[in-house]
């Protein structure tokens, strides 16, 4: 070759037997494998780099993305991707295969710039699977769109089935999961941080009603999920028959961490079962679903927003009564603490009847002026409210179970208990929609003093009245199993003038002219200028006095004197 003289050269072409073979099969390298065609291997998952993806950072992938979409869906095949995936562009998804449509993202990311990301849709009516598994979303726009929206009601086609999203975390986006008109959706393992915005929800779950045609969402399950951020982490409009929150966390909402928007239709079977919900407006606020189950959770104000005064752990029914009535919910062993609230309204409200709340523990709402529960039989007729009860429920430092309602007197209430921190005791009580005490009601099992306390039980405050035309309060027939100090606290009661006492009752402060009329055989006072044997009249230091079988009040084997 003479220098300075450029010489083309020519391409070498390989006889196509050089080519691999799709035919030629090859054997894994591990034990008992089984060697597979070449052709067989590429039908496992599609991959996005097959279609010109780069995902590296950079480069707008979406034109790639959907085309692997197309071709995914129209084969029935999984498609994967690997890298930082930016899609700038929704990715529309219409599932037509029997096999569904499967994204595995093997830990990877993808970034959005505020928009959509995918959307799916179903081809038919056979309602077939889409699965979103193991992948991050990062979105670096503007905080709208949503990363995954299923809709069951394209085309004519009824709910989607048997959707799945797994193992996804949500970075700064707009709301994580969009689910309509869904059947058997499952979400679980998931991870969402959406600061910045007070009106993003983590999943929105509707059943529409389009011309006429109501598209249910049914059996939603949602577990493991980890909110921090946005409105809500569940809303639930429209059309929604059975939705299951499990052992979730959401802190830090602007508004209801649960909750159902607008009014339903045929609206029911909500059940949160072991989950943390921290709201600034409250835990779960659902106003016309039946089938209610709220088990095991834990409420709490949220430290990013200022505590309101109407904040609730959860408000079940329409205060307005203009809904349809609520039945047959279950509300029991929850805590709820919204610490330091003075001046907030009832931490828990009930507007509804057929029911079961029980067990539940209210903590820290600093003002016996407070009502420890809310318990309104709003808008109910007939039988609605018979099987309502109200026992069990634990409250510290709070103020009566206000059992309002037409319907009131047939709610059954007993072994509920106030407790205080320091300071005087607020006996919790019941009343009734006219402001007077219910009946039958009988209620609180033990009142205790902390030693530095008053316990303070009043003629107004009392447990099971009769309630008349004529008065607002007739002579009470039991009043509490146990009342007693521990020697340093002082119990302070103003007896009526007639008064029937339980087997146990044992307090302090009570003089000879305070001792009842009638009396329970067995029950027990301690009479502080009762006379002993020896004591001179008028000058008793104090006696234990019992019930005789006759229901009249003996010490020292005599009638108590003074």
């Amino acid at each position: 070759m003479l220098a300075g003289v450029a010489h083309a050269q020519t391409p070498t072409t390989l006889p196509a037997s050089s080519y691999p073979s799709p035919i030629i099969s090859e054997t894994a390298p591990f034990t008992g494998a089984v060697a597979r065609t070449n052709r067989d291997k590429m039908g496992d998952l599609m991959d996005v780099a097959d279609f010109k993806a780069k995902c590296d950072g950079s480069t707008d992938d979406s034109v790639a993305f959907q085309t692997a979409a197309n071709a995914a869906t129209s084969r029935g095949q999984g498609l994967q991707f690997h890298g930082h995936c930016v899609v700038n562009s929704q990715i529309n998804v219409a599932v037509s295969s029997p096999s569904g449509f499967t994204l595995y993202g093997n830990g990877s990311e993808l970034i959005s710039h505020g928009n959509n990301l995918f959307n799916v849709t179903k081809v038919g009516s056979s309602g077939y699977a889409s699965r979103f598994i193991g992948f991050r979303v990062t979105n670096v726009g503007a905080q709208t769109g949503s990363p995954i929206t299923i809709d069951g009601t394209q085309n004519g086609v009824g709910s989607s089935q048997n959707d799945r999203v797994e193992d996804i975390d949500f970075y700064n986006t707009g709301t994580p999961i969009t689910a309509i008109a869904t059947s058997n959706l499952v979400v679980d393992r998931i991870n969402s941080q959406i600061f910045g915005s007070t009106s993003i929800v983590g999943l929105a779950l509707s059943g529409p009603t389009i011309n006429g045609t109501t598209y249910y969402s049914t059996n939603t399950t949602v577990t493991n999920w980890y909110n921090v951020g946005g409105q809500s982490l569940l809303t639930m409009s429209g059309g929604v028959q059975g939705v299951t929150l499990n052992t979730s966390r959401s802190l830090d909402n602007s508004g209801w961490s649960v909750q159902e928007v607008g009014t339903g239709t045929n609206f029911e079977g909500v059940t949160v079962l072991g989950s943390y919900l921290e709201g600034a407006l409250g835990g779960i606020k659902i106003p016309d679903a039946h089938g209610i189950t709220i088990h095991g959770d834990s409420f709490d104000t949220s430290p990013e927003y200022p505590h309101l005064a109407t904040w609730a752990s959860m408000e079940i029914g329409d205060p307005s009564g203009t809904g349809d009535p609520v039945v047959g919910n279950v509300i029991t062993d929850n805590t709820i603490q919204p610490y330091d609230m003075a001046g907030m309204s009832a931490p828990l409200r009930y507007y509804g009847g057929q029911g079961n709340i029980s067990g539940n523990v209210v903590l820290g709402v600093a003002s016996h002026a407070v009502d420890c529960m809310l318990i309104d039989t709003i808008n109910l007729t007939g039988s609605q409210d018979n099987y309502l009860s109200v026992n069990g429920n634990t409250c510290w430092d709070a103020g009566k179970f206000d059992v309002q309602g037409s319907l009131a007197s047939l709610t059954q209430a007993s072994g509920n208990s106030a407790t205080t921190y320091n300071g005087t005791m607020y006996v919790p009580t019941y009343y009734n929609n006219a402001g007077y005490l219910a009946t039958p009601l009988a209620y609180i099992d033990k009142l205790t003093s902390n030693g530095s306390g008053t316990v303070e039980v009043s003629s107004a405050i009392k447990f099971d009245f009769a309630v008349s035309a004529t008065s607002q309060i007739a002579t009470p027939t039991l009043f509490a199993d146990s009342i007693s100090s521990n020697g340093s606290g002082t119990i302070n009661f103003n007896q009526p003038a007639s008064f029937n006492f339980g087997t146990t009752v044992a307090f302090k402060n009570v003089t000879k002219s305070q001792l009842p009329a009638t009396c329970t055989v067995g029950a027990q006072l301690f009479v502080t200028d009762g006379r002993n044997s020896g004591e001179a009249a008028g000058a008793g230091s104090g006696t234990e006095a019992y019930c005789t079988n006759k229901q009249v009040w003996y010490a020292n084997g005599s009638p108590v004197q003074n």
